[in-house]
């Protein structure tokens, strides 16, 4: 009687050291967050490309369409950016390039003109995890005529039973059409069929063969635990 009660005790203080043990480690979806939040953020050459077309009414103003100055604003935090977007003086001295402002890691300025296309390939600078794209509009820049992108991540994993999660960012490519008066169109796509990519500013949950995705769909597939073959 003895021993079966000793086997039972037993039994019973390995199954609470295995649900405890389990309790500790993180979940997946945390392990994968962590990874991402973590990833170095080197220099890398050209590793924002910017397909960018303009209308031919670009930026009209008394039925005259006008060049749009676009600026391309590097950033480590989104709400840096957002500061940015929202401070009418800031904004100013930005298209004005009147020094340095606290948090612009690089800033790029284009002058488009109506009907033109142009391809853009620009360094990302150290630290850089989100981009801005403002377009000088008349008479200024309002939310329609700005973009937040975040940098992505590129999620792998090593190991069966128990994974070990790295993320390392990878180039972001955008597409975007400047219209009569504001943006009508932005995209940002990246990475190769099959790779696990994830978008800084999204929720880290598992998704399996991932595809070069417009957001939405990215988001999509994130919401519903949807996998693409």
């Amino acid at each position: 009687m003895l021993p079966r009660i000793l086997m039972r005790r037993i039994a019973i203080l390995s199954l609470v050291s295995i649900v405890s043990g389990c309790e500790s480690i993180p979940s997946v979806n945390e392990q994968r967050r962590q990874a991402v939040e973590y990833a170095p953020a080197p220099f890398v050459g050209d590793a924002i490309r910017i397909d960018m077309t303009a209308t031919p009414q670009l930026n009209t103003f008394n039925h005259l369409p006008n060049s749009c100055t676009v600026l391309v604003v590097q950033a480590q935090r989104r709400e840096q950016l957002e500061g940015i977007l929202g401070n009418a003086v800031l904004l100013r001295n930005l298209f004005a390039q009147a020094g340095g402002i606290e948090g612009v890691l690089k800033l790029d300025s284009y002058v488009m003109m109506p009907g033109q296309r142009v391809s853009l390939h620009i360094d990302r600078a150290e630290q850089t995890r989100y981009v801005a794209l403002i377009a000088g509009y008349y008479p200024a820049p309002n939310e329609s005529q700005t973009r937040i992108f975040a940098i992505p991540a590129k999620l792998t994993s090593q190991g069966i039973f128990s994974k070990q999660w790295q993320a390392s960012l990878i180039p972001l490519n955008i597409a975007i059409t400047l219209g009569r008066e504001s943006i009508v169109f932005s995209n940002k796509m990246s990475g190769q069929r099959g790779d696990d990519i994830v978008f800084l500013s999204q929720p880290t949950v598992a998704v399996e063969e991932n595809a070069s995705l417009t957001e939405s769909a990215q988001r999509s597939i994130r919401e519903t635990g949807t996998s693409l073959g």
